[in-house]
């Protein structure tokens, strides 16, 4: 039975012509080549198998709906390769599987979508006639189903972004996305269904199905299949478990097959050999035709890439004549191939000048000139109906056999929406510094205008409480120094978190004896304290460093607002200070000062709450306590000027501990603190000091007066720059109290005459201290960089008038020495 099943295979194989049917456009399985032909790895399988068999057939490729009909309505005899399914299988044969053929899902590098059961709501790309478009619908709504015709349809809009997902053939989409260039996608979660992929063959043609099966087995016997295999996929071939146990069920569980498919390989081995002969003929000549193809291959996948790019691709030659612009960058720029080509960069798609004046044309030749410094650059671009875009071009000089560079490939990407935000956050960011400017002057002012008054109030206060006076007087008095300077505190906290936000204020580095700031600081809080029955406690700790240098105000103002706010929210018990060393390394140390009190304390959800600007843990303490809710916040922004942090622990009832770390650095040992137990040392010198003072505000003029007068030294006054000039001119003073402010010629102006050689007054060199309201970030370097001495802020006291004068009597008297 065996040989008349050969016979009848050579007898009657040759001499009936085969139509055979494939999908036109299904590469790389089959598809038509750029010259028309029929390609692919079904294609080449079946005319290896048809070789084998002397099979006469002829291949015909055309769109896969017409080739099915074909088939299935008798028209054509067999088709290259179709997956096999149940429901086909009852209108078609279908051969042994020539390929396993799984497909998967493909997203953009990136996506979300992981694995199937994230494609519910997902837009899902399917080719049309495809095993998938029906699995599609047991995943998703058919309303997000999208049917493409090609698959590099499908992957091309994948790639641009306009779709979620697609479901194509693995094999078949890593070959299109390789022939494309697309790079930014992957195939993500399990394989879908692998298919069987077998020749399919019409009904009633059963001799042929059986020379395919025949043909089939002999072709990958003899290796044919792998090579043909590899030529398209380019990997090794590796069988699926089902082909295993086709390969065991011919072999080994039929007996019979296994000698009949011997006997057919011995007996068209002749055959074989025949056309490996015919073959080697003609190998040089296939091998000619393969390169031809494989270069016109090439050059389409270039084609196609720069064509399909999102880029602006331009070849522009050295006189600057544009050469090539691919279709993206011709819709861009407004312009047909025929209209651009051979034409100037310059005047077409470049202006001649940018809308700052500068001329594109040198631009362009300076680019040839020097190409390494422009392989990246931005400039303005124009369409054809005048619109100024912005492109960032990637340029690359292209040379000739002498090295000079004759033209230039330029890659474009339109950043123009870029370029108009980047040109937006710029004036938004010059509006918000104009803001910042008239905020900072608006705070200067505002200082000074609360300043000048407020000096007048307290000063004369505190002058008044140094007379007699009566009992209620005296206490009349007192109560207006403390509001007055309640307020001041107020107007303070205001300032100060003003200056912090807008970045003007810094802190002072000074050497100071913590010990002694932290005595007299708690000898001044034990008045609050006492006051309310409470006791206030100190401990500090050994080995805490005393001789330290940093902001010796700032660090006090941490501590006031603190300790301040322990007493405000105590009632009885005790409020206590401890000071100890966090850390301590080379020449810095980091103190941890903690105030711990057995007040109202604070709900655990409002201890973040209390360090925000304007905020108490209670609203309704604002009314019991007083208070901004400033003193917190500002305690927070200095301690993080300080490099360190602030916290705080509370029980509802039982009291709060609030700690700050803070940065300082200690003194060198070389530096010596001279102590004194007097209250100003100018007041042991009596020394013979002329003193000017120049005030407008004629309150702050008296006040001044009188508390340098009552330092034991005399002072003349005067109300105006001007006078101040010609008074200098006339009596050469030792130092000059200065206001800045001032109508007509401020005290800047004042001191610039002053310095000026060549003007009349006698001493030049005579210290100007600037007494003024402003105190703001900035100012003291200002007044010093216009030549005067010092600075002290308003409003003034007589103990700051008094230090100030001790420090600059001591310098007096060694310049008096010397000279």
């Amino acid at each position: 039975m065996v040989l008349l099943l050969a016979t009848g295979v050579c007898n009657g194989a040759a001499s009936d012509p085969v139509l055979v049917r494939g999908d036109d456009n299904y590469p790389p399985y089959e598809f038509l080549d750029e010259n028309g032909n029929p390609a692919g790895f079904n294609v080449e399988l079946f005319q290896a198998v048809a070789r084998t068999m002397d099979i006469n057939a002829t291949i015909e490729l055309g769109p896969w709906n017409e080739v099915r009909d074909d088939i299935e309505n008798g028209s054509a005899d067999a088709l290259t390769g179709m997956y096999y399914s149940s429901e086909r299988a009852e209108e078609v044969l279908f051969s042994t599987p020539h390929i396993v053929v799984s497909h998967a899902i493909f997203v953009r590098k990136g996506s979300s979508v992981r694995g199937l059961e994230d494609l519910g709501n997902a837009d899902i790309i399917v080719q049309e006639g495809d095993i998938m478009h029906d699995y599609a619908l047991g995943i998703t709504d058919p309303s997000r189903i999208i049917t493409v015709r090609d698959q590099e349809d499908a992957l091309i809009l994948l790639s641009s972004g306009q779709y979620d997902a697609a479901l194509l053939g693995k094999l078949q989409a890593v070959y299109n996305m390789r022939q494309l260039g697309i790079e930014n996608l992957e195939s993500v979660g399990s394989l879908i269904e692998p298919q069987d992929y077998c020749f399919a063959v019409s009904k009633g043609n059963e001799h042929l199905l059986q020379q395919l099966n025949e043909g089939l087995a002999i072709v990958k016997q003899s290796g044919e299949y792998n090579r043909i295999y590899e030529k398209w996929f380019g990997e090794p071939y590796h069988r699926t478990s089902s082909e295993q146990v086709a390969r065991y069920l011919l072999f080994f569980i039929v007996p019979a097959s296994v000698i009949a498919i011997f006997l057919l390989i011995w007996l068209w081995s002749v055959k074989r050999q025949v056309a490996i002969k015919t073959q080697q003929l003609n190998e040089e000549l296939d091998h000619r035709i393969q390169a031809e193809k494989a270069l016109a291959e090439s050059e389409k996948k270039y084609r196609d890439l720069v064509e399909k790019s999102h880029s602006i691709i331009l070849k522009w030659s050295r006189n600057g004549e544009v050469l090539f612009l691919n279709d993206f960058g011709q819709r861009l720029f407004g312009y047909d191939e025929s209209e651009i080509l051979g034409q100037k960069v310059v005047g077409t798609i470049v202006p001649e000048y940018d809308k700052e004046g500068h001329n594109l044309s040198v631009l362009m030749d300076d680019i040839f000139k020097h190409p390494q410094d422009y392989v990246n650059n931005i400039n303005e671009n124009m369409c054809k109906d005048g619109r100024i875009i912005w492109i960032s071009w990637s340029n690359s000089p292209i040379y000739d056999s002498e090295g000079q560079v004759t033209g230039m490939y330029s890659v474009g990407t339109d950043v123009t929406d870029r370029k108009i935000a980047e040109e937006e956050l710029l004036k938004a960011k010059e509006a918000a510094e104009s803001a910042n400017i008239a905020k900072s002057e608006f705070l200067a002012n505002m200082s000074h205008e609360i300043r000048t008054p407020m000096n007048s109030i307290i000063g004369f206060n505190e002058i008044l409480l140094e007379t007699d006076l009566t009992n209620d007087q005296r206490h009349y008095v007192e109560i207006v120094q403390k509001s007055g300077k309640e307020l001041l505190d107020l107007i303070e906290d205001i300032l100060d978190f003003s200056k912090i936000e807008a970045g003007k204020l810094e802190l002072e580095k000074l050497d100071f004896d913590l010990l002694d700031v932290l005595e007299n600081f708690v000898d001044t809080m034990n008045l609050r304290a006492r006051a309310k029955d409470l006791k206030l406690i100190l401990n500090v700790d050994d080995d805490v460093p005393s001789l330290l240098r940093g902001d010796k105000g700032r660090i006090l103002q941490i501590l006031t607002n603190l300790t301040g706010n322990a007493i405000k929210f105590t009632s009885e018990g005790e409020v206590k200070i401890h000071v100890s060393v966090e850390s301590l390394k080379d020449n810095d140390v980091i103190l941890r000062i903690s105030v711990k009190d057995t007040g109202i304390g604070i709900a655990e959800d409002k201890i973040e709450l209390i360090f925000e600007k304007f905020t108490q843990a209670d609203t309704s303490n604002t009314r019991r306590f007083g208070g901004t809710g400033l003193g917190l916040a500002i305690s927070r922004k200095l301690v993080e000027m300080m490099e360190g942090e602030i916290g705080a622990t509370s029980e509802v009832g039982k009291g709060s501990e609030f700690w700050v770390t803070i940065k300082l650095e200690m003194q060198p040992p070389s530096v010596i603190v001279e102590k004194t137990g007097q209250k100003y040392q100018i007041l042991q010198n009596n020394i013979d000091l002329k003193i000017l003072l120049v005030e407008d505000n004629i309150s702050n003029q008296k006040l001044a007066q009188l508390m340098i007068r009552k330092l034991g030294f005399d002072v003349d006054a005067v109300s105006s720059g001007p006078e101040a000039i010609k008074a200098l001119g006339e009596i050469p003073y030792d130092l000059v109290f200065m206001d800045v402010q001032m109508p007509g010629m401020h005290g800047l102006e004042v001191t610039k005459i002053v310095r000026d050689p060549g003007s009349k007054v006698l001493n030049k060199d005579v210290p100007i201290i600037a007494m003024t309201a402003y105190a703001l970030k900035g100012d003291r370097e200002r007044f010093i960089e216009a030549g005067m001495d010092d600075y002290i802020s308003k409003p003034v006291s007589l103990k700051s008038i008094g230090e100030l004068l001790d420090k600059w009597i001591d310098i007096i008297l060694k310049r008096r020495e010397y000279t």
